[in-house]
């Protein structure tokens, strides 16, 4: 009762407005769907102009003025809000935003639906919708309201035969990741160790077209435009004082400079080294393994994505249940994962707040912390012997994750 109260609170705030940035990130989605709408896909080439984004506010708003965001989402975000751009501002994102949080609750349902047998899963998915990064991506009209739909079609197309069935889904779940693709870096190094999956190589394949899409149709210029919309933005626009990433962990830390910029970049390579030498000495073997993999994975992405804000935080939503999985499967109560969810909304809450100014950021911490812990579960599972029988409750998993052979 107290999960559904306080999304019920997230829900009001957000619809009544109160204390709400506006225009927020949804304008920047909003304006360039507008302008696909009013002069056709041609426009794509411009999108990252900034003269074309002032003109195409003004000509919404009916005045000039200064641009409240900056679109810089690959293109397929403008095309996906393009169905809400025949709306006025305030009701497209009121719309959006409904459509977005049922895709939230839909795909955490999907998953649990995937996963009947285990009970008391479905009060960790409440949980997690119910959790505060929630309510910032509802309050921006973010798209990571649809990474547990995401998630959903990826596990949906592991556990079908047919390939009529699961090469759409797996097809689908890698449009949500080309939204925000530098969300995912820490996905790179599980990938390359599954490389032989078809499931993986449709994934990639499907990436690699719309990737290919997008450049012939920005062209040459459209994509310099576009790299350097993205540089001003991130470093001179919203400087990363707000990521809960590395890179936004040293800015608080150091301060904005060189040294700070450096060694957040430098935790991209170094992060996926670290996994990539984890992930050769001891690979995931059971379906419980690859939940807690996984789940670590996701951490170590959000720790060294290049730009990451609270919103983005609900890509742990799935990993949550993923973690629940792991944990009933071994035959362990679900409780261990209680202090874990709310660390990292107590964390999100205090590196957001304007009264109260730590020296670090607490979330790339409990990110790093967290990736570490589920990746040492990996190692605890791995070390039961496999005749070893399942103590009482725990549910029986098959060794890897793949096709469970369902028409």
């Amino acid at each position: 009762m107290l999960l559904v109260l306080l999304l019920l609170a997230w829900v009001t705030a957000v619809a009544t407005g109160w204390q709400q940035q506006w225009p927020n990130d949804f304008s920047a989605f909003y304006f360039a769907a507008r302008g696909l709408v009013h002069f056709g896909f041609p426009l794509t080439r411009d999108l990252y102009s900034l003269p074309t984004q002032y003109a195409l506010e003004a000509a919404v708003k009916g005045r000039g003025g200064s641009l409240a965001i900056p679109f810089v989402n690959p293109p397929i975000a403008a095309w996906a809000i393009l169905p809400f751009s025949y709306l006025p501002l305030r009701y497209a994102f009121w719309c959006w935003d409904a459509v977005a949080l049922a895709g939230c609750a839909g795909g955490l349902w999907w998953i649990l639906r995937q996963h009947p047998d285990i009970p008391d899963i479905w009060l960790v998915a409440l949980g997690a919708l119910a959790s505060y990064p929630t309510y910032i991506a509802l309050g921006q009209g973010q798209f990571d309201l649809l990474w547990p739909l995401g998630a959903a079609l990826a596990m949906s197309a592991a556990t079908l035969a047919r390939a009529r069935r699961w090469v759409p889904r797996a097809a689908t779940s890698a449009l949500f990741l080309a939204l925000k693709p530098d969300l995912f870096l820490g996905l790179v190094v599980p990938a390359l160790s599954r490389w032989r999956n078809r499931r993986v190589q449709v994934f990639a394949l499907a990436l690699l077209a719309l990737g290919l899409g997008t450049f012939l149709d920005l062209g040459v210029a459209g994509l310099r435009q576009a790299i350097h919309l993205e540089t001003y933005t991130l470093v001179q626009r919203f400087p990363p004082t707000n990521d809960v990433t590395a890179l936004g962990f040293f800015w608080r830390l150091f301060g904005p400079g060189s040294l700070a910029s450096t060694l957040g970049l430098l935790m991209i390579p170094l992060g996926l080294a670290l996994q990539a030498f984890a992930w050769a000495h001891r690979p995931p073997r059971s379906e419980a393994d690859w939940w807690w993999a996984l789940t670590s994975s996701l951490c170590l992405s959000l720790l060294i994505a290049p730009h990451d804000l609270t919103q983005g935080l609900l890509l742990l939503a799935p990993a949550a249940v993923w973690s629940a999985l792991a944990l009933r499967a071994q035959g362990r109560p679900l409780t261990g994962l209680a202090p874990w969810m709310l660390a990292l909304n107590l964390a999100a809450l205090l590196d957001l707040s304007p009264h109260l100014y730590l020296p670090i950021k607490a979330t790339p911490l409990v990110l790093g912390a967290a990736a570490v812990m589920a990746w040492r579960q990996v190692a605890r599972e791995a070390t039961h012997p496999p005749e070893e029988t399942p103590r009482e409750g725990a549910v029986p998993v098959p060794k890897g994750i793949g096709i469970r052979g369902r028409a």
